[in-house]
């Protein structure tokens, strides 16, 4: 006979009888804040540059943060607790701006200015400007995928 419970973990991700992914979220953000701070001794180095604590950051702190992110669906609140998680550990790589005597904290885009990485919002909005939908089950396929951006750029003139 088996137990019913409520929630459970399996697999490293949270399981429970509504199916809300609000909760997992919270859930790795609280893992990766864990894993922040066990870096914070690295993150507060002076010694290591900016480009090293950033690899810190996608290495060891990004992955906890989204294991099993492809199966989310995230709403406006979780994107903005995401982000906000996300800034919150760029502030501390970046540090604060200095203007003459005093110091401020970096502004949002002054952030995502400084982190040139890949933005995926982004990605979808320009793939939808070139008229290609459902490129995730496109982009499985590598052949697939090449054709569906020769056919995109051959369409926009690119």
């Amino acid at each position: 006979m088996f137990e019913v419970v409520k929630e459970f973990t399996y697999l490293g991700t949270a399981i429970n009888t509504k199916n809300d992914v609000s909760l997992e979220i919270k859930r790795r953000i609280t893992l990766a804040n864990r894993c922040y701070f066990g870096l914070s001794r690295q993150m507060c180095n002076r010694d290591l540059s900016r480009r090293t604590k950033l690899a810190l950051y996608k290495t060891l702190i990004l992955p906890v943060l989204l294991y099993g992110a492809e199966a989310w669906v995230v709403s406006m609140t979780d994107a903005a607790a995401l982000g906000v998680f996300e800034r919150k550990i760029l502030r501390k790589i970046f540090g604060p701006v200095r203007i003459g005597d005093d110091f401020r904290i970096r502004m949002n885009h002054e952030l995502y200015e400084l982190y040139d990485d890949v933005d995926v919002d982004q990605v979808e909005q320009d793939l939808n400007l070139l008229g290609i939908s459902n490129w995730r089950r496109r982009a499985k396929s590598r052949g697939a995928w090449r054709e569906t951006l020769r056919s995109a750029k051959t369409r926009n003139g690119l």
